[in-house]
């Protein structure tokens, strides 16, 4: 029997990077990574994938317990915490304690696809990450102002 398996993912890299977490679904498939771990109990089954809260916020525990509290409903034994929340995540830790504490009987692990340079690549991937994050972007002011009638 499988062991299901949930991912908690950055809500930047999903929404902002439009990421579509294929990396992370890409590994459970195919049993690598962290999720090999579960090779001996018949590798890992995807049944719950989630963003965290946002950041920062003075809700974003409440709101990944929520999340959570749901895979827990559809029988998660184990929730990975994604490489990018593991780059770029500064609370990382604190969502895993938050996480074991109030859902003692599911495993938290943090990282989900394999590396052959993790440190390496997480630095590349906060770099581009924040490149990508902070570029200028044309908003409904730039509009605005393109459109107005010169004086």
């Amino acid at each position: 029997m499988s062991v299901r398996v949930g991912v908690l993912t950055c809500a930047n890299t999903t929404g902002e990077m439009h990421c579509n977490s294929f990396g992370c679904l890409d590994a459970v498939n195919e049993n690598k990574g962290a999720f090999a771990q579960y090779n001996d109990r018949g590798g890992a089954k995807i049944v719950g994938l989630a963003n965290c809260a946002g950041c920062p916020t003075l809700v974003a525990p409440e709101k990944i317990l929520q999340k959570i509290r749901t895979m827990a409903a559809s029988g998660v034994e184990a929730l990975h915490i994604s490489n990018c929340m593991a780059a770029l995540c500064p609370y990382k830790n604190k969502y895993k304690s938050l996480i074991e504490e109030n859902f003692p009987n599911m495993k938290v692990v943090i990282g989900t696809h394999p590396s052959d340079d993790p440190q390496k690549e997480m630095e590349m991937f906060k770099g581009m990450a924040k490149d990508m994050l902070t570029q200028p972007q044309k908003t409904m002011a730039d509009l605005f102002l393109m459109l107005a009638p010169k004086q």
